[in-house]
């Protein structure tokens, strides 16, 4: 029976390790969707200059996710343009990326106050630099993700283990 509850013990410790792992590959995989569709709105804006309600929901049925369910609230939320600036619509979407952090929405947050008030290349501008700097972050993120599954698990497992002799 103690052996039992050992190997639970181990095995939650690495189920949790393999959690956290998890969560900073589901970063990492919502940084590269987000990235291309950030591309392809810069694309649509600067050859097509699509308007930006057709150009959310079109962007609200691709990538995963969280990057669709952003699209799709800011979609939803330019219904409500002439009560409330877009700016205020796109930040009121970004909870909507929720494997992504502060520093992540505070490279997006520019978009907000430049996407439909400016001139296409303006806007261009804007995206071209919002997609540097979380290419930038998706770089690092999906770098970082072989050593952070090592490490992650490995803890979970390590610290379960000693948890498991102690109370066995």
């Amino acid at each position: 029976m103690k052996l039992l509850g050992a190997l639970l013990i181990i095995a939650a410790g690495a189920a949790l390790g393999i959690s956290k792992y998890l969560v900073l590959k589901k970063r990492a995989d919502t940084l590269s969707d987000l990235l291309s569709a950030l591309e392809q709105m810069r694309g649509e804006i600067s050859l097509r200059l699509t308007p930006l309600p057709e150009l959310t929901k079109l962007l609200s049925e691709r990538g995963n996710a969280a990057v669709r369910g952003f699209f799709a609230r800011l979609s939803d939320e330019l219904e409500r343009l002439d009560e409330a600036g877009f700016s205020e619509l796109w930040e009121a979407a970004l909870p909507a990326l929720t494997p992504l952090g502060g520093e992540d929405f505070a490279a997006l947050r520019p978009l907000g106050a430049v996407l439909g008030r400016f001139d296409a290349r303006e806007q261009e501008t804007a995206l071209s630099r919002a997609i540097a700097e979380l290419g930038e972050r998706a770089a690092q993120a999906r770098a970082a993700l072989p050593a952070s599954a090592k490490l992650y698990i490995g803890l979970g497992f390590g610290v379960a283990a000693m948890l498991a002799v102690a109370l066995v």
